[in-house]
């Protein structure tokens, strides 16, 4: 079989324009403008279009609906008013479809700016955090949880204000947020999605290691104070640095300070082995493909087989681009 460019080579002059300044070809008036829209024409023809796609959405056909969500994908952004004002339809399979077709249309953005971001030498973990919010509710408003962590470094600062050192700003930092705002472990449902994702975290108060170090290490940068999260596997921790010395505390269980020895022993009971890069910072980008990884496994435990498919491509944007 010819492929259309040698089906088209093979037709070469019998559909063939006239080259400007030849004379027209036979059966052309000379006086007919060329069949080119202008691109408020174009624009206004793809809304026309759109417009009668839009009509369909109530359709029971699954070839009709299969065809508008190509057709809507495709759109983007430019079918999006017909989407939302289908969605207030008086029908409610119109309503229902539209809702649908919406809420796909914004996981695929999430996607691509999750993609997108995965491939940046340098990222910043807050914002890479909250847009994997996104993966589980779209229309997450990052904005309020900033709020949320501004207010508890404020108040942390107005805590330490007589604090005299580093560590001491560190100890008030721990306090607060294990004592007096209730941070801990979400022990029950380990690996539930609410235990991951960090706006979840800030609500109810309950994570995992990482989402939790996540959440003191924002603070910390707010308030001027020097925090890095360690890659220990299974369960990372946050150091808190002073002038000269640090201090390690664990946010998973009530900020308990743990010594390197611990930690050495918890690397032995688990037959870990020992990695030096364990102690040391761990980079933001590290850590956002780690709570990755942590999302798969959540997924994968509940069943949730396009948000596995998203993620592994983030994973795989991020190992081609490093």
């Amino acid at each position: 079989m010819k492929s259309p460019e040698k089906r088209a080579e093979g037709q070469t002059g019998q559909f063939e324009e006239p080259v400007v300044g030849d004379a027209p070809a036979e059966g052309v008036s000379a006086g007919l403008p060329p069949l080119i829209l202008t691109e408020d024409e174009e624009r206004r023809s793809d809304r026309d279009q759109l417009r009668s796609l839009a009509k369909l959405l109530g359709d029971e056909s699954k070839l009709v609906r299969d065809e508008l969500r190509r057709q809507f994908h495709s759109a983007g952004k430019r079918g999006r008013p017909l989407l939302v004002k289908a969605s207030k339809s008086e029908d409610a399979r119109t309503r229902g479809h539209a809702r649908t077709l919406l809420l796909e249309l914004e996981r695929a953005g999430v996607r691509r700016r999750l993609i997108s971001f995965a491939t940046r030498a340098s990222v910043d973990l807050e914002a890479g955090l909250f847009l994997l919010g996104r993966l589980h509710n779209p229309s997450l408003d990052a904005r309020i949880y900033r709020r949320t962590l501004d207010a508890f470094a404020d108040e942390v600062l107005r805590r330490s204000k007589s604090c005299g050192t580093e560590l001491e700003r560190a100890q008030v930092l721990s306090d607060y947020l294990s004592k007096t705002v209730g941070f801990c472990g979400g022990e029950g449902d380990y690996h539930h999605p609410d235990n991951v994702h960090v706006h979840r975290v800030l609500e109810t108060r309950s994570g995992l290691p990482l989402s939790l170090c996540a959440v003191y290490l924002f603070i910390a940068r707010r308030i001027g104070l020097r925090a890095s999260i360690l890659p220990l596997p299974g369960h990372v921790m946050l150091r808190v640095h002073g002038l000269r010395n640090s201090r390690i505390i664990d946010p998973f269980h009530g900020c308990r300070v743990r010594s390197q020895a611990s930690l050495m022993s918890y690397l032995a009971g688990h037959d870990l082995g020992f990695d030096p890069s364990w102690f040391r910072a761990a980079s933001d980008r590290t850590m956002f493909l780690r709570q990755v990884n942590n999302l798969v496994q959540t997924y994968s435990e509940r069943g949730f087989p396009s948000e596995i498919e998203t993620l592994l491509d983030v994973l795989d944007a991020a190992e081609i681009d490093a």
